[in-house]
Order: structure tokens, then sequence, then C-alpha cells
């Protein structure tokens, strides 16, 4: 198992993972995968608000993100209100080496609430948002902003934890939701390599498509693209490549419940 326990799969949990490009939900109940779904924001669309906004690097907007992106649940009060003199303003202080903490607070907070917003609706569109007793776990590098956690509980209204990599198949654990992905990667292939594929029946899912993004700081993108089912596939003899896209996934949680 990757972040979350055989008894948190069996109550109900969504896996919520915010990568550089996108974030990818991936929802159990009952010990099994029941869907999966992909926004088209990630991480990486905080760290370019950053930069496009403040005239930076990229890097090193993205380490002002990671050392003063902290989000308030009180994150109205810390918005800016974003006039193209307020931004001249910002552009020069940072030009010079001064960047106020409460300017990086505001973008990464706007765009991170966002991101949260946006997992909100998918869960209520599947109709997930009542069924998970055992909360949601947060992945991924982004889920190591400061207070990321807490305006997950608010928006959500669930509980909600950073994932951090269960021991197991040879790994300790590892309080980083940034590796969680990598390891579970590791997993599948370990796995597949030294024994039989388990046999336990999957749930069917397709993936989606995702649209470009267009770089605005405050957009609101509302196209989330949801995998739906599809029949099962046929004993041609060709591989199931969602089959084992789904294998995979499930290496974030093993399928027996020894593990």
């Amino acid at each position: 198992a990757a972040v979350s326990s055989q008894s948190e799969r069996e109550a109900g949990v969504a896996v919520v993972d915010i990568g550089s490009a996108s974030t990818d939900i991936a929802v159990y109940l009952n010990g099994e995968l029941q869907h999966l779904a992909s926004i088209p924001l990630g991480g990486h669309h905080i760290t370019a608000d950053v930069a496009s906004i403040l005239q930076i690097p990229v890097e090193e907007a993205d380490r002002l993100k990671r050392e003063h992106g902290a989000i308030s649940e009180d994150v109205d009060e810390e918005l800016i209100d974003w006039t193209p003199k307020t931004i001249a303003a910002l552009q020069r202080q940072a030009k010079y080496g001064t960047i106020p903490g409460f300017a990086v607070r505001s973008i990464v907070a706007a765009r991170t609430v966002q991101i949260i917003d946006k997992v909100k609706e998918t869960l209520d569109a599947l109709d997930d948002t009542g069924r998970l007793p055992a909360g949601v776990i947060l992945t991924g590098g982004t889920a190591q902003l400061i207070g990321i956690i807490d305006i997950t509980r608010a928006i959500l209204g669930t509980t909600a934890r950073a994932g951090q990599v269960l021991p197991g198949r040879g790994f300790p654990s590892i309080a980083d939701p940034g590796v969680s992905a990598a390891v579970g990667l590791i997993r599948y292939v370990s796995g597949r390599s030294v024994g039989p594929t388990p046999t336990r029946q999957r749930s069917p899912a397709a993936a989606g498509f995702v649209h470009p993004l267009v770089m605005n700081p405050f957009a609101r993108h509302d196209t989330i693209d949801v995998m739906r089912q599809r029949p099962r596939s046929n004993d041609s003899g060709q591989r199931d490549w969602g089959r084992i896209f789904r294998d995979w996934v499930r290496e974030f949680v093993p399928v027996s419940p020894d593990d």
C-alpha cells in the first residue's frame, strides 16, 4: 500500500493526487476502486501564477510557493484586490528583491482554493462526497503546502490528511506525500515481475481527455473529465491498457487485506 489502509478503502476514501499539471482523484468504497477523475489544474499552475504576476523566474516562484505559500482558513482576508496598479507596484517591489509575503500567500491561496473547489465539484458530481467516512487523503508535492489540509477540510466538509507512504514490500513509512506516486509505481512493477496479477475483479474505467489550459492566473476552468465506465474488453488477446492502468492505480492501495 502507498497511502491508504484496507480499512479506509472499505469504509470509503478519496485519494487526491495534486500533481504538476493535473489533480487526479481515485475514490475507493467497499475495498474497490469506484471512480477515477482528473482536473486539469495542479501545482505548476500555482507556480506559474506567482511567476507571471510578480514577473520573476519560475524557479524563484516555485521556491517562494514552497517556503511562503501558507494558506489560512480565513483565506478571504489574504486575497488582494488585483488591480493593474496593485500588480505594477508588486512587480516593482519584486524587481528590487522585496516581495511582500502576503502577496505570495494571496496568489497561492487563490489557485489552491480553486483546485480544492474543483475536487468538491467532482466528488459531488459522482455523488461521493457523503460516502467517504474515511475522508480525503492528499498526495503530491502540493499537499505539503502549509494550511492546505485545513482548507481542504473546510471546503469539502470532511476529514482530510496528508498521505504518507505506509510500510510494505520493502519500503518503510515515508512521511512525504510527494513520493507516493513513485513508490506506488515501483511496487506495481516489482509485484508484476515476481508474481501473478491478482485475480480480484476490477471495476472498469476509461481514460478521459483533458483540454489544454489558457494561463490566466484567476480564470475559472470548468471542464472536468470524469472517467466513465466502458464495456469489458473482449478476449481477443489484445492488451487491455485500461486494465493495466487500473492495476497500477490500485498499487496506491493493495487489493489483499493482508497487505
